[in-house]
């Protein structure tokens, strides 16, 4: 025995199946006899509540398969349950013995269907008294321990040993029963059977062989079972567990290849779209139309208030700037009038002035010429004079006596002249002593604007001082101003002080009319020569004109010198009244011309407002019309989310607008009749409502966008078709090399039990095969994969899906469902053996007794394949039937068993042959003992003691047995 074992040891029945007490060892081959439904079978089938990590009986017909007694149906959750907790006493003990020591596990009962489930690291023997006293009974059958519940039972557990452990979760349960770290002893220390690995296949195989241990019929179910069950757990890796859905394959296919007619059809559609697109485009781009006639219509709204405004505003100026204007212009035109009068009156004036000026001038050019040295009237009365003398001389001439007087008058003047002269020529040689050299310059001018003699005065002296005194006192009585110097209310004109070349001018002028007076004396003097005398006449008269002349002209000098002054005064004044008329005139024209300008500048506004408003009046009853047409404008001009925009009004802007919104229909129609049409062909959905009367722009708009992806999504989907395709194929390949592998991996398996039964043989049996049967449907699955193409990006054939499709409606059911697994797939089990000295391998059906041989070295060979390796497990082999194996059998069948680890553990009625029982060796006998003093008046059978058996002979002489006078049977010695 390997140093790391694990044997079972016995297994104790507390208030449970029909027993009070029943205490059973498992370490030796035994037979439980008793009569019928006493509870022998309930005993043997306990050890799978043990051996299976549950804590409930949920789904109890697969999880424990209870069968019936007619071995056709199971019990239920609620049968099982209360079969073997039927009271707060029920307790099932199973005593284990490990290479870390001896434990006990305890069953009880639990809330619903649920049991509890306690580890003890103690042996069975140590806690005995918790469950059945036996030493207050006088018959030595022993009684029930009062107030037995799991509460006092874990209570009295953790008083004697602290690791009792109370263990409710699946997953650890399988953890602890199946350890097999065999270097960790607190791992190992509840293991049942160490796992060669703890994964969930190894677990479900070795569920499959614990319950195969308790049904070995060669045809059970639980065989092939435990066959399908271990080949899905012996895979090398995940991916060659045979579990997958067909259907999905199919599904898949079938989308793939709507996917593809779905994706050909919208190929096919691909220039219709473009049209579709370019009229999109179009629609799009005047989708702007509504919101372009609704800024439109907000300007045009905004710009005609502005411009009456701005007209009111143009208004408000022109009118009272045209009242103005009026008035300028009657201002203007008055002025005017003035100006034409003042002018008339100013050129009478000048005309006037001109013929006094001319006068003035004639006047004062007689006078400043030939009598210069004397006043205006002095000159005008030496005229006179000079007149009446030459008038004289001419009577002279024409009378002697007049000419005598005439010559005594010559002889006067011309003496008067030479005097004259003498004096002048005598000042001018003392011009020192004349006035203006001895007089300040102020003074001088004074008096030579007075009369230019007084400066000329010479009195050969120097004044004195108050001579010079008293003239200047006289001159300060003038003021000086612009036009002379004025004595009090009289004006005297500035002349010139040049004294100098006056005199000499005066000496000339007298020795001129010395000279004259001297050739008319002389003239006088001569002979009456008539033709002189006639042309002295002649002269004479010639000069008398000349006298009177100037005369005239000397008379009219201060007359004209006073009209003078009056008409430039005149003149003056009509100059200022014409200044300011002209003032006034330029005031109103240049006001008029202000206002005109204004006027000017604000007139083509005016007009331009004036043209502005009606065009936008015209514009706006357009505007009613579209609204009046496109009913949609009404919520557009409504809307008040639109954020303005300024644009241009103009009926060139709205005649593009109208063309826009009447295109924008025309083209929106033609969108909805195509999308229609999309629909239609199912390749888009209407998502977005636009199979109604009057589809929004939204869903338009929405619906366009989901075609479009279509569309652009074309190529792409038909790559990822094309590589869904290519791994859908490569999927499919991948299960079905799953399949093909599996069917190998299926023969592999068959050989390998094979070679392994090749060193097996059981009585007289030299050879025996197993052959692990596959139904026929997936061997003709297997067989049409081999002929498909899975390396390509194109679906597989029709044909291929076609018989898919029947092998899975014939192959699944709905209650099985649709996932294809092995316990599908392995339908059977059967043997051929060869006989020892024959050559032929026989297939026929082997007996009962055979076949059951060969299951049980079938089931050895599996739990060494899940076993871990270095370690040996005595375990209880449970076969409730046993007439099913020939008696001559035994003698072979139970040293292997030892040999093998296993122990018989069996049940039969007293109907079973005293040879049988004694080739098992040991037997149990339920039903014979009862108590009084049970836990429940329904169970009463007690049974504890051990084993019995029947001995040799020699044996029996040996202990020194008595043996009854009668013979009885005596059982060979082999």
């Amino acid at each position: 025995m390997s140093s790391f074992y694990f044997n079972y040891k016995r297994v104790v029945l507390v208030d449970s199946a029909d027993l009070c007490y029943a205490e059973i060892p498992l370490d030796e081959h035994a037979i439980l006899l008793g009569k019928g439904n006493i509870g022998k079978s309930s005993i043997l089938n306990s050890l799978r509540l043990f051996l299976l990590p549950e804590v409930n009986f949920s789904k109890c017909e697969s999880k424990f398969a209870f069968r019936t007694a007619d071995k056709n149906s199971y019990y239920s959750k609620d049968q099982s349950f209360q079969h073997y907790f039927p009271s707060a006493s029920s307790f099932l003990i199973l005593e284990v013995e490990n290479f870390t020591g001896s434990h006990c596990q305890i069953l009880c009962r639990g809330t619903g269907y649920e049991y509890k489930r306690l580890f003890v690291p103690l042996p069975y023997h140590q806690i005995r008294d918790l469950f059945w006293s036996c030493n207050e009974d006088e018959d030595g059958i022993g009684q029930a321990v009062e107030g037995l519940t799991f509460s006092s039972v874990r209570e009295k557990l953790k008083k004697r040993t602290p690791d009792t452990l109370i263990v409710s979760d699946s997953n650890k349960l399988q953890k602890m029963l199946y350890a097999n770290d065999l270097l960790n002893n607190s791992e190992t220390r509840y293991s049942l059977f160490p796992l060669v690995e703890q994964d969930i296949s190894k677990v479900n195989s070795l569920r499959a062989l614990f319950l195969l241990l308790f049904d070995m019929n060669s045809n059970s179910s639980a065989m092939t079972k435990a066959i399908a069950d271990i080949i899905e757990a012996d895979k090398k890796s995940s991916n060659d567990v045979l579990n997958f859905n067909i259907d999905d394959f199919l599904k898949k296919h079938e989308q793939l290849e709507q996917e593809n007619e779905q994706l050909t059809v919208i190929k096919n559609k691909e220039i219709e779209f473009s049209h579709l697109k370019i009229k999109f485009y179009e629609y799009t781009q005047l989708s702007e139309s509504d919101k372009k006639y609704a800024n439109f219509a907000d300007n045009l709204s905004r710009e005609k208030e502005q411009t009456q405004k701005d007209k009111k505003t143009i208004d408000d100026q022109i009118r009272p700037l045209l009242g103005e204007i009026k008035k300028f212009e009657i201002a203007s035109e008055s002025a005017n009038k003035k100006l034409i009068e003042i002018n008339a009156k100013i050129e009478t004036k000048n005309t006037d002035f001109e013929c006094a000026q001319r006068d003035f001038s004639k006047g004062r050019q007689i006078w400043q010429q030939f009598y210069t040295s004397l006043t205006i009237n002095d000159a005008q009365e030496s005229a006179k004079q000079e007149y009446l003398a030459q008038e004289t001389h001419l009577n002279a001439l024409n009378n002697e006596i007049e000419a005598q007087n005439q010559r005594n008058e010559f002889e006067k003047s011309i003496k008067s002249y030479k005097e004259k002269i003498r004096k002048l020529e005598e000042s001018s040689r003392n011009r020192q002593f004349i006035l203006a050299e001895q007089l300040m310059k102020p003074v001088t001018d004074i008096l030579a604007s007075v009369n230019k003699k007084l400066i000329q005065a010479n009195p050969n002296k120097a004044l004195k001082a108050d001579d010079i005194k008293t003239i200047n006192q006289f001159a300060s009585l003038f003021r000086d101003s612009e036009s002379g110097f004025d004595w009090y209310d009289i004006s005297f004109e500035k002349r010139s002080t040049d004294i100098f070349d006056d005199l000499e001018k005066q000496v000339i002028d007298l020795r001129e009319k010395l000279k004259n007076d001297e050739n008319a004396l002389s003239r006088l003097q001569q002979a009456n020569n008539s033709l002189h005398r006639q042309k002295d006449i002649e002269k004479l008269e010639n000069k008398l004109e000349d006298l009177r002349l100037k005369i005239e002209s000397l008379k009219k000098y201060p007359v004209a010198e006073a009209n003078m002054e009056t008409l430039k005064v005149q003149l003056e004044n009509m100059h200022i009244d014409k200044k300011n008329i002209e003032a006034e005139k330029t005031f109103s024209q240049n006001a008029l011309i202000d206002k005109n300008k204004q006027h000017t500048d604000l007139k083509p506004k005016q007009d331009f407002l004036d043209k502005k408003l009606a065009s936008f009046i015209e514009l706006e009853e357009r505007c009613k019309v579209l609204t009046g047409r496109y009913k949609r404008l009404r919520d557009v001009e409504s809307n008040t989310s639109y954020p303005y925009q300024q644009v241009s009004i103009s009926a060139d802007i709205l005649n593009k607008i109208e063309s826009e919104l009447s295109h924008f229909d025309e083209l929106r129609n033609q969108i909805i009749r195509g999308l229609h049409n999309f629909i239609y062909e199912n390749i888009i959905d209407d998502e977005y409502g636009i199979r109604v009367d009057a589809p929004t722009a939204r869903s338009i708009k929405n619906t366009f966008k989901k075609l479009q992806e279509v569309f652009n999504e074309l190529p792409q989907k038909r790559s990822i078709l094309n590589e869904q395709t290519l791994t859908h194929n490569q999927s499919v390949a991948q299960y079905t090399n799953v399949l093909t592998s599996h069917e190998r991996y299926i023969e592999a398996f068959k050989n390998q039990l094979n070679r392994d039964f090749q060193s097996i043989t059981v009585n007289d049996l030299e050879k025996i095969e197993v052959n692990i049967e596959i139904d026929r449907r997936f061997r003709n699955l297997v067989a049409e994969i081999n002929k498909a193409d899975f390396h390509s990006n194109e679906s597989l054939t029709a044909r291929f899906y076609e018989r898919l499709q029947v092998f899975v409606s014939s192959f699944f059911n709905e209650k099985d469902g649709s996932r294809l697994t092995m316990d599908k797939v392995v339908t059977g089990l059967s043997y051929r053996i060869k006989k020892k000295g024959s050559e032929a391998w026989q297939t026929k059906k082997q007996s009962n007794s055979t076949t059951a041989l060969i299951n049980l070295e079938l089931a050895q060979l599996l739990l060494r394949r899940i076993k871990k390796s270095g370690c040996t497990v005595t375990f209880p082999l449970v076969h409730d039937e046993l007439a099913d194996i020939n008696i001559d059998q035994f003698d072979w069948l139970l040293p292997h068993l030892n040999k093998q680890g296993f122990r018989l553990f069996s049940a039969a009625t007293y109907s079973a042959s005293s040879e049988l029982i004694y080739k098992i060796g040991n037997y149990h006998e339920i039903g014979s003992m009862k108590t009084a003093r049970s836990y429940s008046a329904d169970r009463t059978i007690v049974y504890l003691g051990g084993a019995e058996k029947f001995l040799k002979t020699e044996e029996a002489r040996k202990m020194d047995v008595i043996f009854a006078e009668q013979p009885e049977i005596i059982f060979p010695d082999n």
